[in-house]
């Protein structure tokens, strides 16, 4: 069978390709034109429940990858967004602006039917986008399973620890699955830059 991305390309590579991209948009806008390259489609839509039923070009969006949602964009994909998409993709690249300008009721049903923005923000090391829900009403010690602050503790990223702790984040708040602290996740993953600031925090 011939691959729809070019008699060059199997049609197991484009599958393998379309799967990638949605996995992949965190990583950044070369990767996305190489899965393109490779038969990955702009206005694919992800089969496993994880993607929500999104296409790659949105969840670049609801993670702020502002860079891939361009080559997406100039690829093809479809860039209409419902108020809701808005809401997320003007949070996580912290345009208060954007988010002001579509009214209060995308953010009162962001604070009710996904409270775990904030979480995703901190998990991708979106240190601006965290403080700017954290504003918004969103909770910095909101558990899925872990909370925003072990999310950040794990990428050892400090600028993210160090803006949820100023925001009001607890450390000692564990998670659900390992019944571990964040300065838990730090001493086990070897995150020494974060276990530092965290036992200043910590009893």
């Amino acid at each position: 069978m011939a691959s729809p991305a070019g008699p060059g390309t199997s049609l197991s590579t484009t599958v393998a390709a379309r799967r990638a991209l949605h996995r992949r948009v965190a990583g950044g806008p070369n990767r996305a034109r190489l899965l393109l390259a490779h038969g990955a489609e702009a206005n694919g839509i992800g089969a496993h429940p994880v993607y929500g039923g999104h296409t790659p070009y949105r969840l670049a969006l609801r993670h702020g990858h502002a860079e891939v949602a361009e080559v997406l964009a100039s690829a093809g994909a479809s860039t209409t967004l419902d108020t809701t998409d808005a809401f997320v993709a003007a949070s996580m690249r912290a345009d208060a602006d954007a988010v002001a300008a579509l009214g209060p009721e995308p953010l009162t049903r962001a604070l009710t039917t996904t409270p775990e923005l904030i979480n995703y923000a901190a998990e991708h090391r979106n240190a601006a986008a965290v403080r700017l829900l954290a504003e918004l009403g969103f909770d910095v010690n909101h558990l899925l399973h872990r909370t925003p602050l072990h999310e950040a503790v794990w990428n050892d990223d400090v600028e993210t620890v160090r803006t949820l702790i100023e925001l009001g984040a607890d450390p000692r708040i564990k998670d659900t699955e390992h019944d571990s602290s964040a300065l838990g996740w730090a001493q086990f993953g070897g995150k020494r830059q974060v276990e530092a600031m965290l036992r200043g925090f910590t009893p």
